[in-house]
């Protein structure tokens, strides 16, 4: 089953091209995670959120672009997951840090 049928593309187009980079990348080791529309929420079997979140960011997945999203994973919680936010706009930039956060 393809990671998409979870996920709707249609709802968040800017992240489609981060969801095919991030299934060539981790191949069927991709799950995602239910979450808010507006974030793309997986983790990848064998890695933990915080080994993911340096791959992530080793791997250079989101190129030039990378200030156009905020990438967040929790240091201490319960739930599990790395989550992606697309920030359209200058002011969408200003009010949030974009880059890769552990919180």
């Amino acid at each position: 089953m393809s990671s998409r049928t979870i996920w709707d593309c249609a709802a968040r187009p800017e992240l489609k091209a981060i969801l095919t980079k991030l299934e060539a990348h981790f191949g069927p080791s991709l799950c995602l995670l239910p979450s808010d529309p507006e974030w793309l929420t997986f983790c990848v079997f064998g890695l933990t959120d915080f080994a993911l979140l340096q791959a992530l960011e080793r791997e250079r997945l989101f190129g030039a672009d990378l200030l156009r999203f905020q990438v967040l994973a929790q240091q201490r919680g319960k739930e599990r997951g790395v989550s992606i936010r697309y920030l359209p706009d200058a002011a969408a930039i200003d009010g949030a840090c974009s880059g890769f956060w552990l919180y």
